[in-house]
């Protein structure tokens, strides 16, 4: 697991040596405003609402600086075109939710942030004497809350163990959303709750870029800007820049998403009192 995956991106770009020495210059310096990102979030010291809003203004501040004032305003052909390879402004919304989450995962046996998970499994075996080969189907996630789990299968002869991570939240970030992209969300969703009913899929998107259609599995998707996708035409500096600025992340629809995940995190941890309540899910 990776809790710094964007700090690993912009350390990867550096380095890369197709990069030229203009944006390595820039990288350098976005890696002094990544530092800085990081310490004013772990300064705050509010709580709650609060703290979910004091963060998004901090996020705000820290996009704007690498996605407009170093991509957009003052990085070469080679960054711009790149940016979504080199994974730059995508990976920054991976690691705020690491931040964003953390005082609502208090168990320590949970692992958060981007993560390969679970999203089925088949046992195979070519005779009834032999052991059967298992099947373990897993994908990357932007975001999610796991638990490890080991399991082993014997017979008399052979033993086989293995573990993987099962995932009590996911969320995949996207900076653009169209409809094939939904589709395949769909689909990710319908195959990981045939396994796992009870795991919540969520959609961080920033601009959309489609029309609005039944999202079914998909437990929410979270419209962080309020806005669509700039046409070609308009996507220069100058047009960046401004929907930047008229159309920030909303820190209520990132505090919706964070009661989600506490209200998740907290069902888990009562799913021993069935008995108590009298029923599998609590009423009203």
């Amino acid at each position: 697991m990776n809790t710094t995956p964007h700090y690993g991106k912009l350390k990867a770009a550096l380095n890369n040596k197709k990069c030229p020495a203009k944006d390595k210059k820039l990288l350098r310096h976005a890696l002094e405003v990544y530092d800085l990102w990081i310490e004013e979030m772990e300064a705050v010291e509010t709580t709650g609402r609060g703290r979910v809003f004091d963060l998004v203004d901090l996020l705000n501040w820290y996009k704007d600086e690498i996605e407009v004032e170093t991509i957009a305003k003052k990085g070469s052909p080679f960054i711009k075109r790149q940016k979504g390879q080199l994974k730059i402004d995508n990976s920054i919304m991976e690691e705020f939710l690491v931040h964003l989450v953390a005082p609502y995962v208090k168990n320590k046996n949970l692992i958060v942030g981007p993560q390969r998970t679970f999203t089925s499994m088949a046992f195979c075996a070519r005779s009834v004497n032999e052991l059967p080969e298992v099947h373990l189907q897993t994908k990357s996630q932007d975001f999610a809350i796991s638990k490890r789990v080991e399991y082993a299968l014997s017979n008399e002869d052979d033993i086989v163990t293995k573990s993987f991570n099962v995932p009590l939240v996911t969320a995949e970030c996207k900076t653009n959303l169209d409809k094939t992209m939904l589709e395949g969300a769909i689909g990710m969703a319908s195959n990981l709750k045939d396994g796992l009913p009870l795991c919540k899929y969520f959609l961080l998107v920033e601009y959309l870029d489609m029309s609005i259609f039944n999202c079914t599995p998909i437990d929410n998707i979270f419209l962080l800007r309020h806005a669509s996708r700039l046409q070609a035409n308009d996507r220069t500096t100058k047009g960046i820049e401004k929907q930047h600025k008229d159309y920030p992340i909303d820190p209520k629809v990132m505090w919706d998403f964070t009661k989600e995940i506490a209200s998740t995190i907290k069902k888990a941890r009562r799913s021993d009192q069935v008995l108590e309540r009298g029923s599998f899910r609590k009423v009203g």
